[in-house]
């Protein structure tokens, strides 16, 4: 058997590799004590820094509004109704487009949140992405495209440029303003959080964009069983009216003969017709009558239940950049860069 050997200048060398670091540590630690007074100053004034940003940051106000939505999976006795509906053939509409966290995504939609820009401000003063605009001073951004601020947001729908300015507000708002989240996952209540320095924008923004989402819900979950309802109802209408003229046609044909000759069987065909064609629409009203009641059943199963829980009022929630937490990090921070460039600066010396 062959037998195994121990290299002892491996192990020697490993020995030899840790001294080396260790030393070096020793001297990178002996290196940044020599510059303490500079390290110390910068701790110093990155802590300073840091205070001075926390006095001249704007406090951020939070709008936020939170309501129910009702999930149609457990809708407890209307899911025997679904069930009663789906045997006799009717399309109940329950499709699935909005379930689990896709409703999320319509919060953040370019379409209703461009609307939501374009919807006027509760005091009259202009559209909530002037507004937006100007708090977030874009005016003085555009100073040297004056066009620019000319631009009609309601108007100019379809110009390049009008429809690019709209297109960067939303991915802003989208990226640093908009919060949309299930603080609970258990439960189906939904929190739309605004966040903005302007308190106005935030409350107001933060109502018409959950307005504008629930009703576009709505407006989609209830189309089809609603179009299938106004189909219904159009044709039970035109029934009942067709059998309400055979009635009245029956009624003149016999008063105008009065006195009817029985073995003239001819006399007796007009109202035998009408007869015949008031039995055939009665059995069809009635047919319609009932798909009509369920089909309302399956309109209102499909009608979502959103009950708003908490909506925003004054004063807002403000958020206030801490002057302790904003010196200890601006010292941190200086603490750390000043490290590194020692640390840089001492490893290029050796270099070179």
């Amino acid at each position: 058997m062959s037998e195994i050997k121990i290299n002892k200048n491996d192990n020697f060398s490993d020995e030899v590799l840790l001294k080396d670091v260790i030393i070096k540590i020793r001297i990178w630690f002996n290196y940044l004590y020599s510059k303490w007074y500079f390290i110390l100053l910068a701790v110093i004034i990155g802590a300073f820094l840091g205070l001075g940003y926390s006095y001249t940051s704007k406090p951020v106000f939070i709008a936020e509004t939170t309501f129910v939505l009702e999930d149609e999976n457990s809708a407890g006795g209307m899911g025997q109704i679904g069930g009663l509906i789906g045997l006799v053939g009717i399309e109940s509409g329950s499709g699935g487009i909005f379930q689990g966290d896709n409703i999320f995504q319509l919060y953040r939609s370019n379409k209703l949140v461009e609307k939501t820009l374009l919807t006027p401000m509760m005091d009259g003063t202009g559209l909530l992405v002037k507004r937006y605009i100007d708090f977030m001073n874009l005016d003085e951004k555009w100073r040297s495209r004056p066009e620019l601020l000319k631009i009609d947001f309601l108007k100019q729908r379809g110009v390049r440029v009008r429809d690019s300015i709209i297109i960067e507000i939303i991915n802003d708002i989208n990226k640093n303003n908009l919060i949309v989240s299930r603080p609970d996952k258990k439960l189906n209540v939904i929190s739309v959080k605004i966040k903005s320095s302007d308190e106005k924008f935030s409350k107001e923004f933060g109502e018409a964009l959950v307005n504008n989402v629930n009703q576009f819900y709505i407006e989609t979950k209830t189309k089809k069983s609603l179009q299938n309802l106004i189909i219904l109802q159009k044709q039970t209408d035109s029934v009942r009216s067709v059998l309400n003229g055979d009635i009245k046609d029956i009624s003149y044909t016999t008063d105008g003969t009065p006195n009817i000759n029985l073995s003239r069987q001819k006399l007796r065909v007009p109202v035998q017709l009408t007869q015949i064609d008031i039995e055939a629409n009665r059995t069809i009203l009635n047919e319609l009558v009932k798909n009509l009641e369920m089909t309302k059943m399956s309109f209102r199963k499909t009608m979502p239940l959103i009950q708003i829980i908490d909506s925003p009022i004054y004063p807002l929630k403000k958020e206030i950049v801490s002057k302790i937490n904003s010196s200890i990090l601006g010292a941190f921070l200086g603490g750390v860069l000043i490290v590194f460039f020692f640390t840089i600066r001492s490893a290029l010396k050796n270099i070179f």
